[in-house]
């Protein structure tokens, strides 16, 4: 019998969110209830003296097969693990759980087996971590099914906005999502179908990739852990200072016009980037729609001033491009192709119907 329930993870680099997952009669996955999460920081592994390895250095050990993890990085890999079994804990509390397929996904460059990280921009690398974790929940005696495959964030986030009834990549001939939380997750649909965005990377770069003119990381600039950092910077405070104090991007970039101005241009830099390259690397096609989503998507939609900032300084950006041929251009200008997705829970609900796909 097909099962009519599953669980969807989604492993970030500061916390883990995970819910139970209904499919109904047309195929559409529905969250049964609020998500639950728990930071990594609160996890008994924890380690507060874990500091992540530069990626170039991440990126050689990988072509090498040659991780070299300190102690303090095998002891956050555990943390994470520790975390996604204490929000199964919190779930079976609830609703008790029996034979429930699982879907989980994360950030970074997984192992060829499928089953851990090797290379992990924001956190620790886990070679070994489903091995881990089906371990713990073995022996805690979980009453589910054993999860085999380590899906990846990016593309679970576009699988949640194709099949929830909410989504906004539903019927998208070609698309792109940007949901920015910790990081920027990117995904996009190419000729109405959700390819992994690793099939394209010899085409179009992850945002954690891209660079601006000056060398800085674009997803420093635009992603709630970058602002967080250069608000912090800008106090003279820590981060952690700022959380206690309830400062996140959406509250302080309603007072702070200088870094919301910069915000606004680096975001729309990147949307024009996206514009060009994709153009030129796929036949001069174009997008129907790019979705902003997750925490970037209703910090935008909270803050009108700001959303129509990035609208503008977008359109300028068409307007005056010179890497966009005026039937593009046309084609942008004359279309509300950006749009604010509120779905934050569509990489739940995505790896709940990875998870489906796979019974």
């Amino acid at each position: 019998m097909t099962p009519k329930h599953f669980i969807g993870i989604d492993g970030g680099a500061t916390k883990v969110s995970a819910g139970l997952v209904s499919k109904n009669e047309n195929n559409f996955f529905t969250l049964d209830s609020k998500p639950v999460s728990v930071t990594i920081r609160a996890c008994p592994s924890f380690s507060s003296q874990f500091y992540p390895v530069s990626i170039d250095t991440q990126l050689d050990e990988q072509s090498t097969n040659s991780l070299n993890l300190s102690i303090e990085e095998e002891r956050q890999g555990i943390a994470y693990a520790e975390a996604c079994e204490s929000a199964l804990s919190k779930i079976n509390a609830v609703t008790p759980l029996k034979d429930v397929p699982i879907g989980i996904g994360m950030p970074g460059i997984k192992t060829e087996n499928k089953s851990g990280i090797s290379v992990m921009n924001n956190g620790p690398r886990m070679p070994r971590f489903l091995d881990v974790l089906n371990r713990r929940l073995s022996m805690a005696e979980f009453p589910i099914r054993q999860i085999t495959i380590l899906g990846d964030d990016n593309y679970y986030c576009g699988l949640g906005e194709i099949f929830s009834e909410k989504g906004s990549l539903k019927n998208a001939t070609n698309a792109l999502y940007i949901g920015g939380g910790t990081g920027v997750a990117d995904a996009i649909v190419l000729d109405e179908k959700l390819v992994n965005f690793e099939t394209v990377q010899d085409r179009l770069k992850k945002t954690w990739e891209i660079m601006q003119p000056n060398g800085q990381s674009l997803e420093s600039l635009i992603s709630q852990k970058g602002l967080m950092e250069i608000k912090a910077n800008t106090l003279n405070m820590s981060v952690d200072q700022l959380i206690e104090k309830g400062l996140f991007p959406e509250v302080f970039l309603q007072d702070d016009l200088e870094l919301a101005e910069s915000f606004a241009s680096n975001l729309s830099w990147l949307i024009h980037f996206r514009l060009a390259t994709f153009g030129e690397m796929f036949s001069q096609k174009v997008f129907d729609k790019i979705v902003l989503g997750q925490r970037l998507g209703h910090m935008l939609n909270s803050n009108d001033s700001l959303w129509t900032v990035v609208q503008e300084k977008t359109r300028n950006r068409i307007t005056d491009s010179s890497k966009l041929n005026p039937k593009i251009k046309d084609h942008y200008l004359n279309s509300d192709f950006l749009i604010l997705s509120l779905l934050t829970e569509a990489p739940i609900i995505g790896a709940a119907a990875a998870a489906s796909e796979s019974c």
